[in-house]
């Protein structure tokens, strides 16, 4: 596929005559969309020299004249036809586009650009594909990546203190539930951290087997029975693996016993009943092993346009499948903790994150610094939870050793693994737990 054949029918010339003709007599849409459509969005190449002229001329505070314009388009190399008093003239009769309509040239222009490049993308793919050594996975992930690559600075939108302000109060006469607010289903936590709210990356971390995943679902299923439309990623474990954890949770019966094929038709009829409970619930499951953050992405904006996702949780950060594999495994844990902070902040849900503590956690109570292979994902995260249990007495401490909008500290909870579940202690178990949570908290400092 050839670039005249391929990208014959993407580009607009009224467009980009519309954006030139309308900055000379009106160079403060410069400001407008100026750091939004560059040189390189245009197809013609001497129309993407001539707005970028313009631009800086612009930007020097130079008066747009006509004598000074057509010198300064001469002295920067622009073809005579285009720079010419009758063919600027030309173009401002046929043109004559009105300055309020601006940003639809420039998202014309933007949008064909962007077009072009995908094209661009595609066409390489080819020589990618064809290359020797490279697996139908790495050709997806290297298109998925160059494709993310592709993004659009959008305009800014300044508004008004007052504008805000006046949200602010509405939204404090509505309901009393904050946007996005996902609660754990543990009192002591939801009450001290306030549960997590949209765009929000939080991360849950622990050691191999300490209960990450029981805990992830464990929240999923709370949300999901709170109205909250969850997604559940799960790049370690089959889905039915997962459901039938969740499904012992709820009815009683010992894992173990499904586990060996030791359950007896009683308990086949206590997980049926429980099933019949999630089944109205907005709970899904998607397995998909050795999945990149764009795949991830498209899953997940796929179910926002539908107004079908509220919080995902991805099982776990170590599982994401990097887009680039010549860099260290640091840089790819780290590029993939920022790409899952700003999913977050893109549709707006709270995204939580499930993630190994390396072995400096096996023998002392976890720090920060014990996260896995990057420094960038404590950066990155606005919370960070600890699961660290206890073998002598039992308990599980959840650390809140992270929050950026909340206070940190220390809380005592039970791991049930018969039943795959984590619950609160009861009143007589813990008479002393404050005290015993403030000796463990001030370890941690």
């Amino acid at each position: 596929m050839t670039k005249a054949t391929s990208t014959q029918n993407l580009f607009d010339e009224y467009a980009e005559n519309a954006l030139i003709t309308a900055a000379i007599p009106c160079p403060w849409i410069f400001d407008k969309v100026g750091d939004w459509v560059s040189a390189s969005d245009f197809f013609d190449p001497d129309r993407g020299e001539m707005w970028e002229v313009l631009k800086t001329m612009h930007e020097a505070g130079t008066v747009f004249d006509l004598p000074m314009i057509l010198s300064t388009l001469e002295r920067s190399g622009i073809p005579e036809d285009l720079r010419i008093p009758a063919k600027l003239a030309g173009l401002l009769r046929v043109g004559s586009p009105d300055p309020q309509f601006i940003d639809q040239h420039a998202a014309i222009v933007k949008d064909l650009s962007l077009k072009r490049q995908q094209v661009s993308v595609l066409t390489q793919a080819i020589s990618v594909v064809e290359e020797s050594g490279r697996n139908s996975s790495d050709v997806q992930a290297w298109v998925e990546s160059r494709m993310q690559s592709l993004g659009v600075v959008e305009s800014a939108v300044v508004r008004r203190v007052d504008e805000i302000a006046l949200e602010v109060v509405r939204s404090l006469r509505g309901p009393r539930r904050r946007n996005g607010q996902v609660m754990t289903g543990l009192q002591s936590h939801d009450e001290m951290c306030g549960g997590f709210l949209g765009s929000e990356m939080i991360i849950l971390a622990g050691r191999p087997g300490e209960g990450k995943t029981v805990f992830g679902m464990q929240i999923s299923k709370h949300a999901a029975m709170r109205g909250t439309k969850t997604l559940f990623v799960s790049l370690e474990m089959k889905d039915q693996e997962l459901v039938s954890r969740m499904l012992c949770g709820m009815s009683g019966v010992n894992s173990l016993l499904i586990r060996n094929g030791t359950y007896t038709e009683d308990h086949t009829l206590q997980i049926e009943e429980a099933s019949s409970t999630i089944g109205v619930l907005p709970l899904y499951v998607w397995d998909k092993a050795a999945s990149t953050v764009a795949k991830i992405r498209a899953v997940a904006k796929q179910m926002k346009s539908d107004d079908s996702l509220d919080f995902l949780v991805v099982d776990y950060l170590g599982k994401v499948k990097p887009s680039d594999y010549r860099v260290s495994r640091v840089d790819q844990i780290g590029q993939i903790a920022r790409d899952l902070k700003d999913l977050a902040k893109e549709l707006d849900i709270p995204v939580l994150v499930l993630c190994q503590l390396n072995r400096g956690a096996d023998d002392e109570v976890p720090k920060l610094k014990n996260l896995a292979d990057s420094a960038d994902v404590e950066r990155e995260a606005d919370v960070v939870l600890f699961l660290h249990p206890d073998r002598k007495s039992g308990r599980t401490k959840l650390i809140i050793a992270k929050h950026r909008h909340g206070e940190t500290g220390l809380l005592e909870i039970q791991h049930d693994k018969r039943r795959m579940c984590f619950v609160e202690p009861e009143p007589d178990w813990v008479h002393d737990q404050e005290a015993r949570a403030q000796h463990d908290f001030e370890q941690l400092q």
